[in-house]
């Protein structure tokens, strides 16, 4: 085992100096003689090593943020779409993020780069992708659901905010928690977020249309908000 990372550690030092001669020579036949000096400057003053391994490092640490900034614009978008009354495209695209939002802490573990910066980006993203989306769309479904005997018809569709509003709370909490390591207290937003968006998408299903009425049913619609709230 000693032997085999000797090897690779060699191998590395071996393939950085070729990329390294290989500049010599591209300087040599384009006369860039300057450059060329510089080169052979940073080689033997070992420079050329240290921005190599700074850059590996800002990449390592950057790519978990990228996937994290990928769930924050998937979550924008659905917002546009929830907005236009298009549900089931918000779905698609908060599902979009979610999986943006697990490959992101998945990547940052294995690559051993998790910071407080990503943490906190982290939760901000989630506030839109899990917590503000699904909040919207339960809103647009209970404003669906209502008709004309309804006397608080314009109260109750706001009611679908709380989901927000408790997932605030939640991811909140989470980022204080010091256990948050070791296992989950409540119905993650991404899960709870899944469970609502499923409901556009099985009103827009063919096979699924016989529970389009109990689905939009308010007072459904209206419980189904606290649990999700409370589960949170």
């Amino acid at each position: 085992m000693i032997v085999n990372e000797a090897v690779k550690r060699k191998l590395r030092i071996l393939k950085k100096q070729y990329l390294v001669f290989k500049l010599q020579d591209c300087c040599v036949v384009y006369k860039l003689y300057f450059l060329r000096v510089i080169v052979v400057i940073m080689l033997q003053t070992k420079i050329v090593y240290y921005f190599y391994y700074i850059n590996i490092i800002l990449l390592k640490a950057f790519l978990p943020n990228l996937l994290t900034l990928l769930n924050l614009l998937s979550g924008c978008i659905a917002v546009i779409y929830a907005l236009q009354n298009e549900l089931s495209v918000a779905a698609w695209f908060v599902f979009l993020g979610i999986f943006f939002d697990f490959f992101d802490g998945f990547l940052a573990r294995k690559l051993k780069v998790e910071s407080a910066l990503g943490l906190q980006l982290d939760s901000l993203a989630d506030m839109v992708t899990s917590g503000l989306v699904p909040g919207l769309v339960m809103h647009q479904l209970m404003h669906e659901a209502l008709n004309e005997t309804w006397n608080f018809e314009n109260l109750l569709p706001y009611f679908g905010l709380l989901i927000t509003v408790a997932s605030a709370y939640r991811l909140a909490h989470f980022n204080i928690s010091k256990t948050h390591n070791n296992h989950f207290k409540g119905l993650p937003t991404p899960a709870n977020a899944i469970l609502i968006l499923s409901l556009p998408l099985i009103l827009n299903h063919p096979s699924q249309i016989i529970y389009a009425k109990f689905i939009l049913n308010p007072w459904f619609l209206f419980g189904f908000t606290l649990l999700s709230a409370f589960l949170l």
